[in-house]
């Protein structure tokens, strides 16, 4: 669900053996992903990791320098969860459903607008 994959990137989910992957700071998919998915700004975000590491919890999840790169750890490790735009995703990697919606519905919860 939505819920989850926020928990999931939020560091909040527990007992699962998810690596969520981000793609870079900053970068217009990472700031419409954190938007839609995290519900905050990149500086929102920076505090809210900014929090965490303060009182001890987990840290945010690693950043990887491109889609490409996100794409090759998310082929690797069965483990790891990751985000491109829809048009990047090659046939040997598993798009993921959402609220039980798979990418190729209409309503699929992470359309998002992305400000290039």
């Amino acid at each position: 669900s939505l819920k989850e994959l926020k928990k999931t990137f939020d560091g909040s989910l527990r007992g699962r053996n998810q690596i969520p992957i981000n793609q870079p700071a900053k970068s217009p998919l990472r700031v419409a992903f954190d938007k839609k998915v995290l519900g905050m700004s990149p500086s929102q975000i920076g505090r809210y990791w900014i929090d965490r590491k303060i009182r001890g919890q987990r840290g945010a999840p690693r950043s990887l320098g491109s889609s490409l790169q996100v794409l090759r750890v998310v082929a690797k490790f069965p483990a790891a969860i990751g985000y491109v735009r829809a048009d990047e995703v090659p046939s040997w990697v598993k798009v993921i459903t959402v609220s039980g919606r798979d990418v190729e519905d209409k309503d699929y919860p992470l359309f998002m607008e992305v400000d290039e």
